[in-house]
């Protein structure tokens, strides 16, 4: 749960703090919790899409191509 972690994994993950308390009730949540495992699951593998190298890769390029057209 520090720096970029949260707004890398959004919905798609658990994120805790990294104490043994924290871990163990995120870690435990996910093993009682099939449901809830499966609804990440499915998060995690459409956020894996939009972080590809590709996806990476277009962005960039409509930044730069704004910063061309504008001039910023």
């Amino acid at each position: 749960n520090r720096g970029a972690l949260p707004e890398v994994v959004g919905s798609a993950g658990v994120c805790a703090e990294p104490t043994r308390d924290q871990l163990a009730e995120a870690i435990g949540g996910l093993l009682t919790d099939p449901d809830r495992r499966a609804a990440i699951g499915r998060a995690a593998r459409r956020r894996a899409k939009q972080l590809s190298w590709r996806h990476t890769a277009i962005g960039w390029h409509q930044v730069l191509e704004h910063a061309v057209e504008t001039g910023r």
